[in-house]
């Protein structure tokens, strides 16, 4: 049988197979490959113009292929239900066992499988022979080494039940190029058996080209926190680090940061902050409109660790106009203290709470009276908008003085001021009124 002209070798892995192969991958069994999963025809039934049983020898190249595509166009027409996958894995394993336009395919299908999908085909493959066997483990083994090096069998294989088996496929998949390979040794990096993590993980150090870590990211940060995992993310971000090209890696990292799959985004981010390739102007801009909650906040938070002398306080300013609540709070604590209420104006009328109390203690550290500042920023707002949030921060920090401003505000034509007008009086109330003890609730 040809042979894929691996060195072995390389890998060391060299009579390691046995490591790998458990209880589970002992016993070999040969069970005939069925067309459909052993649960019957699923009701949208995919396979309704396929052949009832396996193609026979005869038949034309790339058939099985269709029949593989047909499948999966079915499970995607219905949102991949988690039942159903088995027959999708069933003709996946038909067609793999004919020819190369048969295999093509089955490449074709997996590159394009979400990462959540290819979670669950891993899980539905095991045991071998419950959905569309290859046959006994040496039958699966010579399908392996006479497939001669065709990524879409060493993939089916990497999930196989047999450790050895699976440990062999690992070590083939490090050496074909492409995102199928790169995502199905990230898929391996989770493996129950020490010995197929590490050669997925060795193998997985090298997939830093564009197109494999878009395969590679989402499933790794799918996989985050399993213990198996034991870091491989972080692993795989440190290797794009020390890749030895800066200006290629730079390139790397931009265009991840711009892909439109948040988790690529997210990864994209990290390394340019990381690198230092990301300014302050374009951390800001993230931090204002990047459509990902998480890229906004590490953005943000970055931005404010960055800051120092003068321009701390203008990015400060800057990022009071961000989404997260929290990256507010801290960018209201890093301001100076403030004796004027009107800079503090968006703080003071924020509709998170915490960053209201915040800017309240800059008013405090200031000299200013936070219910002074309240009250002369509703004589004369700032913008129709923030009257409701001043209403509110009044009611936090007023005295009984202040419920006649809020009363004459319960009739207002302004839906959103009224009802910010009885919740500052509510919280007015319940700060002033006798406690069950004789003292105050004071919520202040």
């Amino acid at each position: 049988m040809p042979e894929t002209g691996l060195d072995w070798e390389v890998f060391a892995v060299r009579g390691s197979g046995q490591k790998a192969r458990g209880t589970r991958g002992a016993r070999s069994r040969t069970v005939p490959a069925p067309a459909r999963s052993a649960r019957g025809v699923s009701s949208y039934d995919p396979l309704a113009a396929a052949p009832a049983g396996p193609a026979p020898e005869g038949s034309a190249p790339g058939e099985r292929g269709q029949v593989a595509h047909a499948v999966a166009g079915a499970l995607a027409a219905v949102g991949h239900p988690r039942g159903e996958v088995r027959d999708l894995l069933a003709a996946l394993r038909e067609a793999v066992a004919g020819d190369a336009k048969d295999r093509d395919a089955v490449a074709e299908i997996l590159v394009g499988l979400p990462p959540a999908l290819l979670v669950e085909l891993d899980c539905v493959s095991r045991p071998s022979g419950a959905v569309g066997a290859f046959g006994g483990v040496k039958a699966r083994r010579a399908l392996l080494r006479a497939s001669d090096g065709h990524p879409a069998v060493a993939a089916l294989l990497s999930m196989d039940e047999n450790g050895g088996l699976r440990e062999e496929a690992v070590v083939r998949l490090a050496g074909i190029p492409g995102p199928l390979p790169a995502a199905m040794l990230a898929l391996r990096t989770d493996d129950w058996a020490e010995a197929v993590r590490h050669r997925a993980r060795v193998g997985l150090m090298w997939r830093l080209e564009p197109d494999e870590a878009a395969a590679v990211v989402p499933i790794l940060d799918a996989r985050r926190g399993r213990r198996r995992s034991e870091g491989i993310f972080e692993v795989y971000r440190d290797a794009y680090r020390a890749e030895h090209l800066p200006t290629r890696r730079h390139g790397h990292a931009r265009d991840l940061a711009a892909s439109g799959t948040p988790q690529l985004r997210r990864f994209g981010h990290e390394l340019s902050r990381v690198l230092g390739i990301a300014d302050e102007r374009a951390l800001l801009r993230t931090a204002l409109r990047d459509p990902d909650h998480s890229c906004r906040s590490a953005a943000g938070h970055e931005l404010l660790r960055r800051a120092r002398g003068r321009h701390r306080d203008r990015t400060a300013l800057a990022l009071l106009k961000v989404a997260d609540p929290l990256i507010r709070e801290r960018a209201v604590e890093a301001l100076p203290p403030f004796s004027d209420p009107f800079p503090l104006a968006g703080a003071l009328a924020d509709r998170s709470p915490n960053v209201r109390a915040a800017a309240r203690r800059r008013l405090v550290a200031g000299g200013t009276d936070p219910a002074a500042a309240y009250r002369q920023l509703l004589e004369l707002p700032p913008a129709a908008g923030m009257v409701p949030g001043l209403l509110i921060g009044l009611g936090e920090c007023g005295g009984e003085e202040d419920l006649a401003e809020l009363h004459d505000r319960f009739d207002t034509d302004h839906q959103a001021q009224r009802r910010a007008a009885r919740a500052g009086a509510v919280l007015l109330t319940k700060a002033w009124l006798p406690g069950p003890q004789g003292g105050r609730h004071d919520a202040r």
